[in-house]
């Protein structure tokens, strides 16, 4: 991995980590973090590609990942109408898009994807362990208004993936610095 790539995934899993503790403790994801992470994406990428002679590509690299990042999440923001998922999740995956790139923003959705799968499962065995004891199939109307707090997902799958990154386990993806 190389010393600038690793700082700005360094500088994604921070916003992702702080993110994650904020969620998870008050249920918010500041804007005090996202907006300077887009920033610091975008300007950073932008001028690694210049001091390395590629013009804008790295401009379009940070916003093709802002792009993927905060157009998924939205989907699900809009779906909800903004009830199951926040618009601080969606600015958040928007920062760690443009600090990630296109290629590896996909990847780490994925890994997003199965992080809340088990979390997920993780909070649903107590509940159908509770279903099957007393055979009150009401209580799953609770477990369905349990809303995970998907910035402490995100920071998590986040954290997953730059570690992935940093031993090689992801070696043979295709994952271009700059597009």
């Amino acid at each position: 991995m190389h010393i600038l790539e690793l700082t700005a995934n360094v500088f994604a899993v921070v916003i992702g980590i702080v993110s994650a503790v904020t969620d998870a403790q008050v249920r918010k994801i500041y804007n005090a973090l996202t907006y300077p992470g887009v920033l610091v994406g975008f300007i950073f990428h932008t001028v690694a590609a210049l001091l390395f002679q590629r013009g804008i590509a790295g401009f379009l690299f940070s916003l093709y990942g802002f792009l993927l990042g905060f157009g998924f999440f939205f989907i699900f923001y809009w779906m909800s109408g903004g009830k199951k998922m926040g618009a601080g999740d969606v600015k958040l995956y928007a920062a760690v898009g443009a600090c990630f790139g296109v290629y590896a923003t996909l990847y780490s959705l994925i890994i997003t994807a199965l992080v809340g799968l088990l979390i997920s499962i993780a909070l649903l065995f107590p509940v159908l362990f509770m279903v099957i004891r007393t055979g009150q199939l009401s209580i799953l109307q609770d477990y369905k208004n349990y809303p995970i707090p998907y910035g402490t997902v995100i920071g998590i799958s986040v954290t997953i993936w730059v570690i992935l990154r940093m031993v090689g386990l992801t070696e043979g993806l295709i994952l271009p610095f700059y597009i």
